[in-house]
């Protein structure tokens, strides 16, 4: 359908996602709508060292929004002196503080493989990543690979532990350390023996909490008085 003048539009479409990116080469050429992309490669190095979210998901929304701003004339000092006062949802890779040298992650809201796999990919540091439980017999050999490759080591509680130890451990090129472990707690105590200066532990569990907690936010909350209660 065309625009008129009176009813002009601006269109945004992210670039690095397939469907959107054909979207945008759709709609490009439609009278009275002007369209534009974004990406994560677009923020500059002075945007992203204040911007304090993790992961290439939260690069990619500041893109959006900043791409948003631009439309209304706001500045890059504008929006670079609001961007430190941005903080996670709870539970959604949120962090939870640095011990020793090593900052620990609660994103307890990760109940499927697939948001686990975003969570991994979000960090470019040795990733120690506390995982399992209730069992919604799920798949986990998609996981179990990206765990093999990219972490240093997997941490596993709950009904899945074994599932996701056995996913991780079957990969041929598989060099995470895998322990299975009987509680949160017992979890998070053998993060921090594992952990060096500099690493990540990562609270994202790739299933639903019912097998030892109420739900997700009742793990996430015990999960940070763990990490806060740590020397």
């Amino acid at each position: 359908q065309s625009l008129d003048d009176s009813d002009p539009a601006i269109s945004i479409f992210a670039a690095d996602d397939p469907v959107t990116a054909q979207m945008y080469q759709r709609y490009s050429n439609q009278p009275g709508r002007t369209c534009q992309i974004f990406d994560p490669s677009d923020i500059p190095d002075s945007l992203a060292q204040v911007f304090p979210l993790a992961g290439k998901m939260n690069l990619a929304n500041l893109a959006a929004a900043v791409k948003i701003a631009k439309n209304f004339n706001i500045s890059d000092k504008t929006i670079a002196d609001s961007l430190p006062s941005f903080k996670s949802l709870p539970h959604r890779l949120e962090k939870v503080t640095t011990v020793n040298g090593v900052t620990y992650y609660d994103d307890s809201i990760a109940t499927t493989p697939v948001s686990v796999i975003a969570a991994i990919s979000a960090f470019d540091q040795p990733k120690i990543l506390i995982a399992g439980g209730y069992d919604k017999n799920i798949p986990f050999d998609e996981l179990g690979s990206v765990i093999a490759k990219n972490a240093k080591a997997a941490i596993l509680i709950g009904q899945t532990a074994d599932k996701i130890a056995k996913a991780i451990t079957t990969c041929p090129d598989n060099t995470a350390k895998v322990e299975i472990v009987p509680t949160l707690a017992d979890a998070v105590k053998q993060a921090q023996n594992i952990a060096a200066p500099g690493d990540i532990v990562l609270l994202s569990p790739a299933c639903a909490s019912y097998d030892m907690f109420q739900n997700f936010r009742q793990r996430g909350l015990a999960f940070k008085k763990l990490v806060n209660d740590l020397q």
